[in-house]
């Protein structure tokens, strides 16, 4: 299958020395003028120092979606940086909506709900590298007209400096044999599980230095092929399981990443087919005792947040299905 390469850079960003950065949001038109299949990508900061997350989908493109301007949401923070209500932050669907041009330091404010919204289809994160479907046989096909929707999360680090990041895919004129499926669903729909997660109510004592956090139950609406693991979660994270229960109550651990680094979040790599009606139950523990070396304060309270001091889990998987007759339309459209 003959790969072709693409590439996009986008807008230099300034990077403060300090202060808080919010997720932020930035919509952008995909550069293929036809539909195209996309069998890997790979993020490349300029700054990794200072980069927290840098990850997006592909999505149609909507009336409400405007190009080149940063949108994220106002989170009203303590003098230490953490969220005053930890049920606002990144999730949070109304409140006031800040939006600033690329080019421009003018910061607009507006109440009501985002109208960009960016995901974690493809990822840069520390440690993870570039997503690769070619050897399975695989790709993401995106109509013309498709949208990158970017989040974008910068991490002060006492310099300021400007950040240059480039995405590079490569794309096949032929379509392959299975297509790539993201856990929400392409565009938002027909998703292929159901999640349960109460990863809001998150809050660990000082000094406990083996807290099992809320557990994610992830149903299997359809069969899948598993292909890759990658959980996230901030410095006090310490382990991750994940457990599947297939529907005749067999039960199999089919991940255990036994040391969660924060610098180091990997994608891990599996070949699983999952039938519908299992269940996923995924486990992540934290340490925020002071024999945790990257621990800001093990004195105090730490609940659910975006920051890198304060915590959350998210169990992100990865699926294949088989490329059917839908697929085939598409791509001859």
């Amino acid at each position: 299958m003959a790969s072709l390469g693409n590439a996009v850079d986008l807008p230099a960003y300034s990077v403060p020395a300090r202060g808080v950065k919010e997720w932020e949001q930035l919509a952008i038109p995909a550069p293929f003028k036809e539909d195209t299949w996309v069998t890997s990508v790979e993020i490349l900061p300029g700054q990794p120092s200072v980069v927290h997350h840098f990850c997006f989908n592909f999505e149609k493109h909507k009336p409400t979606t405007a190009y080149n301007v940063y949108e994220w949401m106002e989170v009203p923070r303590d003098e230490d940086g953490v969220t005053r209500n930890h049920d606002r932050g990144v999730d949070t669907k109304e409140g006031i909506v800040l939006r600033r041009e690329v080019g421009s330091t003018e910061e607009k404010r507006y109440p009501g709900q985002q109208t960009i919204r960016g995901g974690n289809q493809f990822c840069y994160l520390p440690g993870l590298p570039y997503e690769d479907y070619r050897p399975v046989n695989a790709g993401v096909f995106v109509p013309a007209g498709t949208d990158i929707v970017l989040s974008l999360h910068y991490t002060a680090n006492g310099a300021a400096v400007i950040d240059k990041t480039r995405i590079g895919f490569t794309v096949t004129k032929a379509p392959p044999a299975k297509r790539f499926v993201p856990q929400d669903g392409e565009d938002g729909e027909n998703a292929p599980v159901a999640r349960r997660h109460a990863i809001r109510e998150l809050a660990i004592p000082p000094y406990e230095s083996n807290y099992l956090g809320p557990p994610a139950d992830i149903t299997f609406l359809k069969d899948v092929e598993l292909v890759w693991f990658r959980p996230h979660a901030h410095v006090r994270a310490t382990s991750v399981l994940y457990k599947l229960i297939y529907p005749d109550g067999r039960e199999e651990m089919v991940l255990n990443v036994p040391r969660y680094n924060f610098n180091w979040q990997l994608t891990y790599r599996t070949s699983l087919k999952i039938p519908k009606g299992s269940r996923m139950h995924v486990e992540f523990r934290y340490d925020n005792s002071a024999n945790n070396k990257y621990n800001p304060d093990p004195g105090k309270w730490v609940y659910y947040g975006d920051q890198s001091w304060e915590e959350m889990g998210t169990p992100n998987m990865g699926f294949l299905m088989d490329r059917g007759a839908d697929e085939d339309f598409k791509s001859q459209r």
